[in-house]
């Protein structure tokens, strides 16, 4: 901005800015920290779940290990849950926008310069086909029979294709070591006497859960 021409359209200008300041928080951040904050509400209601969570922390970096994602292949329940809390909790249910940049047809359908996409990744995650009784939350859909982690291409939280979400193995890297470095060091459990957090989330720009308390006690 300082030294541009603001006469030239690679001008960089104070809108433009804002807008990629904006991209940065909503989709860099806000997603992976509500991600995290949906994780810890689920452990809270499955205690089962944050035991073996733990029980692979412990085994595959102890209490004094480093967190890494090189970590993955020997946590596959982590990985687990934690692809079964993105499909389970949809972030960004309707995905971000995108704009037709030209007439299209797909399946007959005609898509006319100019039109607005919206993609139904909350469709996508609770389709009953792929996802038998899709409102119930179960890691163990994405273990398979030698006790593996499974990635699955059903479970698109940054979207696909060429537009889908730049900063997703950053994301997914962020997600799975600031889980295992919260419970390397802490237990999380709910506030005794209080109910358990909500499991209806808030919709806004991204889906949130409501405000919760929680208790960590150093392990």
């Amino acid at each position: 901005m300082k030294f541009g021409n603001e006469n030239i359209r690679d001008h960089f200008t104070e809108e433009e800015l804002n807008a990629i300041i904006r991209d940065m928080i909503v989709a860099g951040s806000e997603t992976t920290s509500n991600t995290l904050l949906w994780c810890f509400v689920l452990l809270m209601h499955h205690p089962e779940h944050k035991k073996t969570i733990v029980k692979e922390i412990d085994e595959a970096m102890g209490a004094d290990g480093i967190p890494s994602s090189k970590l993955r292949e020997k946590m596959p329940f982590t990985c687990a849950f934690i692809q079964e809390s993105v499909r389970y909790f949809t972030v960004v249910p309707m995905g971000s926008q995108h704009y037709c940049q030209e007439n299209i047809k797909i399946h007959g359908y005609t898509i006319p310069k100019g039109t607005t996409i919206l993609s139904n990744l909350w469709g996508v995650h609770n389709d009953p086909v792929t996802w038998p009784n899709p409102s119930q939350f179960d890691p163990h859909r994405h273990i398979d029979d030698q006790g593996k982690y499974r990635n699955s291409r059903n479970v698109i939280p940054f979207s696909i294709g060429p537009r889908s979400c730049l900063g997703e193995a950053l994301a997914r890297q962020e997600m799975f070591i600031f889980l295992i470095a919260i419970l390397q060091k802490y237990e999380i459990n709910p506030v005794p006497g209080e109910p358990l957090p909500s499991l209806v989330g808030i919709n806004s720009l991204t889906y949130t859960p409501a405000n919760f308390k929680l208790i960590l006690t150093e392990r």
